[in-house]
């Protein structure tokens, strides 16, 4: 999706130059990139919140009908388990999300390929820096559910819940620092 992205918006400022000059187009790209962080962070904050107030409502000895299968279906449980892990629809979508917005730095790749008429190349540094991303995020995603695992196994149930909903509020904040830093150079 990021190589896509990249060359979608290398092709429109090559093809429209009057309308997506470089240095106009990177701070609305930054303003763009904090706003789609925001978002996802408030559906994590959101979804997490939900499974706090589904483990609260079961704590203090409520209970409500659940399926046959022992899984819930409503909306919030599309994308989580009923133990709020990630369901491998939910992981699908953030990685959806995370490619549509093209890093600057690889689309000035792009642009600079281009420009000296090296339009392979440009789709291949493309290509690496993209995979590059992948595996950049990869990593860090395996380090959180590897945190996750070893907290989730040392805190109480509380501070195991509290801990994704406080993570999720963190990515709303830094979203907003980075539309906010982004959106005061446009």
């Amino acid at each position: 999706m990021h190589s896509a992205a990249v060359i979608a918006l290398g092709l429109a400022v090559v093809g429209l130059p009057q309308s997506f000059r470089p240095e106009v187009l990177y701070p609305w790209l930054g303003t763009l990139s904090g706003v789609a962080v925001v978002a996802l962070g408030a559906y994590l904050v959101w979804t997490r919140s939900s499974v706090w107030r589904h483990r609260h409502h079961h704590a203090d000895g409520h209970d409500h009908p659940h399926r046959r299968d022992g899984h819930e279906h409503d909306g919030h449980r599309l994308v989580m388990h009923p133990d709020g892990r990630s369901s491998r629809k939910g992981i699908l979508t953030l990685a959806f999300a995370g490619g549509l917005l093209p890093a600057p730095s690889a689309l000035l790749a792009m642009l600079a390929a281009i420009q000296s008429h090296r339009v392979v190349y440009g789709l291949a540094l493309v290509a690496a820096f993209s995979a590059g991303l992948a595996g950049a995020l990869l990593g860090v995603g395996i380090g959180a559910l590897r945190a996750r695992d070893a907290i989730a196994r040392r805190a109480s149930d509380r501070v195991a819940l509290a801990l994704p909903l406080l993570s999720a509020v963190a990515i709303v904040i830094a979203g907003v620092a980075i539309a906010v830093r982004a959106a005061s150079a446009l």
